[in-house]
Parts: C-alpha cells; structure tokens; sequence
C-alpha cells in the first residue's frame, strides 16, 4: 500500500503552518502600560508567538504553554522590568477561543519545588488555567486583562 504521508506533503504542511503562524502573531494585540490597545511588535515576542501559535497549528489547536526567557517575557507591552520580580519566569499559553481566534495568555510567577518536571506541572495547570478564562470569549477580552 503506498504510503500518502511524502516528506512532500509534510514540508508543504510545514510551510503553510509556519505562514498561518506568522500571519496570527502580526494581528495581537494587547494593552500597554496607558491601558491602549496595541500591536503586539517587538521582534522576540513575534517569535514567541510565531512558536507558540504553530506548535498549535501542528497540535491540532490543543493549547499550548511555553516558558520563556525574560527578554521574551519583557518583549511584551506593558511589562515593566522594575515590577517582575528577579525570580519570576515569565510563561505564556495559546490556544483558540470560541470563535477560533488565536489567543495568548502571558504570565509571570515563581515556582521552585526543587523538581523541574513538578515545576513545569505547576506551570502549565496554572497557566491553562488562566488561559481557559480567555477562551471562553470572542476576540479580546473587553476587560483588558489579558
């Protein structure tokens, strides 16, 4: 039987996730330290987005938590250094909210049980946590808190 999964097919899946991908990071939007909507544009958090919204292309929009450096974590509006703790290490989680619309979730916190995979549980129940807030509504979140 021939197998219809061609390295191909898989390249050209790649592209056109990677494409969708770069396509959703262009269009967040969050709010910065005015409390004004705006584009989400600095170079490491398109990239953080970019990866975060294709490992959801590629999971088939199972959401997804990712940890970030805090460069990455500062790349976004309305994050200010002096506020975040050393310690803190920023996460952020993407999923698709009721609409289908690409939504991220981006927080900072502190977890040192002194066991990285506990560590990263903690993480991610957290931050699907915070996440299944948003993907209960259609587009941004009206209240600001994203």
């Amino acid at each position: 039987m021939p197998r219809t999964d061609t390295k191909q097919q898989r390249r050209r899946f790649r592209k056109l996730v990677d494409e969708t991908a770069r396509q959703l990071a262009r269009h967040c939007r969050d709010y910065n330290e005015n409390g004004d909507l705006v584009a989400v544009n600095h170079p490491k958090a398109q990239a953080v987005l970019e990866r975060g919204f294709s490992r959801l292309l590629q999971s088939q929009f199972t959401p997804q938590v990712l940890k970030l450096s805090r460069a990455e974590g500062l790349a976004f509006p309305r994050q200010k250094p002096s506020e975040i703790p050393q310690s803190a290490t920023p996460w952020i989680a993407v999923g698709a909210d009721k609409s289908s619309y690409a939504t991220y979730v981006l927080r900072w916190f502190e977890v040192s049980t002194g066991n990285s995979s506990t560590d990263r549980a903690i993480a991610e129940s957290v931050m699907f946590s915070e996440l299944y807030k948003h993907l209960q509504f259609s587009g941004f979140p009206v209240g600001g808190d994203a």
